[in-house]
C-alpha cells in the first residue's frame, strides 16, 4: 500500500479542522491507468484461462470541496476476490478516520459485487497494524525487502 506518498498535484494544501466536514469520499472506478495496452492483454489473458470474467477497477477518491484529492483506495474485483494495491491518505487529513473510511467503502462495494475475500500487501514501515485492526491477518511476508524492512502479504475474510 503506498500511504506514505505525496499524490501527484497535492502539494502541501493546508486543511483546517473545519475542512474535515467538508471532505468526501467518491467511487470513481473508471481509472484510466487501469486501461492500459499491457494489463488489458494480461487480464484477456488470465479471464480466458480461468473462465472468471468480472474483472472490475475499482476507486474511492476522498476530495475536498475544491475537488482536490485528499486520499484514495483503488484496486480490482476478480474471481470473488477485491485486491486493493493502493491506499493513501494526504499528511493533512491523516489521523481522522478517513483511511478506515476509504477501506471500509471498497470492502462494501466488494460485498455488492460478490466478492467474499479481500487481499493487499504492505511494507512494514506504512499501514500493517492498521490492515491488522480492520481485520486483514498476514498470510506471508518477504524479508529484507527493501533491506531492513519486510513486506507483507495480507487477506480478509469480507462479511
Amino acid at each position: 500500500m503506498h500511504t506514505g506518498a505525496k499524490a501527484e498535484g497535492c502539494g502541501n494544501l493546508a486543511v483546517t479542522s473545519s475542512d474535515m466536514d467538508t471532505l468526501r469520499i467518491v467511487a470513481e472506478h473508471t481509472r484510466t491507468d487501469a486501461g492500459s495496452e499491457l494489463e488489458r492483454a494480461l487480464y484477456a489473458h488470465n479471464r480466458a484461462l480461468t473462465e472468471h470474467h468480472d474483472w472490475q477497477a475499482v476507486m474511492f477518491c476522498l476530495r475536498d470541496p475544491a475537488d482536490a484529492l485528499r486520499g484514495g483506495v483503488a484496486g480490482y474485483l476478480w474471481g470473488g476476490w477485491l485486491h486493493i494495491t493502493l491506499l493513501w491518505v494526504h499528511e493533512s487529513v491523516r489521523g481522522h478516520g478517513f483511511g478506515g473510511q476509504l477501506l471500509a467503502s471498497v470492502e462494501s462495494y466488494a460485498l455488492e459485487q460478490g466478492c467474499t475475500d479481500a487481499y493487499l500487501s504492505t511494507f512494514d514501515f506504512q499501514a500493517p497494524e492498521f490492515y491488522c485492526a480492520r481485520g486483514y491477518q498476514v498470510f506471508g511476508e518477504l524479508a529484507n525487502c527493501p533491506r531492513g524492512h519486510a513486506y507483507h502479504f495480507m487477506r480478509k475474510r469480507l462479511s
